[in-house]
């Protein structure tokens, strides 16, 4: 891919730092198979539940982002399929209606692993979060004003401290 490209199936862009930059509500990047060692750190955010901003895997393929997902004071994002190696894995806060799913995170050595202070209606669901055994660490961490968050049906191991800090 090139970042001169359109950002379609057939010419697609290279990097996650073009798609953070492009992406506007209600579009989604198909991202395809591979270790991308940027973070997703969208600049808009999405309008509704109707018109999210979608980062998704392709479909049966691996990718892997080494670095945080920064995803503060945004709104309807939709993050898929992706597995995040980083020493930490996502700030959410001050966020509302963001959803990770289907993702594998491991290799945490911060605190905390996922950040949701004063983040509202955040879904994590159908993730494998592993934290590290040695030190402090919350692995989830939902303090501040946090509130209607939904944690379903996750396979959370591995925290030094607390595997969620509310």
């Amino acid at each position: 891919g090139s970042n001169f490209n359109p950002g379609t199936a057939a010419a697609p862009w290279r990097t996650l730092g073009k798609a953070n930059s492009s992406l506007l509500p209600g579009d989604t990047v198909e991202i395809k198979q591979g270790v991308y060692n940027e973070t997703i750190l969208p600049v808009n955010s999405g309008s509704s539940e109707a018109n999210r901003i979608t980062y998704r895997a392709a479909a049966g393929e691996t990718v892997s982002v080494t670095q945080r997902m920064e995803l503060n004071d945004k709104s309807y994002l939709t993050i898929s399929g992706i597995d995040i190696t980083a020493s930490s894995y996502v700030r959410m806060q001050n966020s509302q209606y963001i959803t990770i799913e289907n993702s594998t995170m491991s290799g945490s050595t911060k605190n905390p692993g996922i950040n949701m202070n004063s983040a509202s209606y955040g879904v994590l669901r159908d993730n494998d979060i592993v934290g590290r055994i040695s030190g402090y660490q919350d692995l989830i961490q939902m303090r501040g004003n946090a509130s209607f968050n939904l944690i379903d049906n996750n396979r959370i191991s591995q925290a030094s401290h607390s595997l969620i800090d509310i």
